[in-house]
């Protein structure tokens, strides 16, 4: 996250320690992003667009863990709430 200017909106951290994040509508991102503890860019998620897995250019807000692999995401313009399932192996 060294040099990052994006604004962060949804924060989340799982029990590993590993920081997931969702920036705000200026920044356009359409993902969600996995960062190691040592602030490296681990993966990213999700796309822009109205389908399953996708975000509406840039509006993915809020942002929880469910503690046993559930990630779920509002996405302000289309009013939903969507889940995702990080299966292993997820590490870095």
């Amino acid at each position: 996250m060294t040099g990052d200017n994006g604004q962060f909106v949804g924060l989340a951290v799982d029990t590993t320690g590993r920081l997931f994040v969702t920036r705000g509508p200026d920044t356009f991102s359409d993902k969600v992003e996995v960062y190691q503890t040592d602030g490296a860019l681990l993966t990213s998620f999700g796309a822009g667009g109205s389908l399953d897995g996708q975000f509406g250019y840039g509006f993915e807000f809020g942002l929880a863990l469910d503690g046993v692999g559930g990630v779920y995401v509002t996405d302000g313009s289309a009013d939903r709430l969507m889940k995702f399932r990080l299966l292993p192996p997820f590490a870095p």
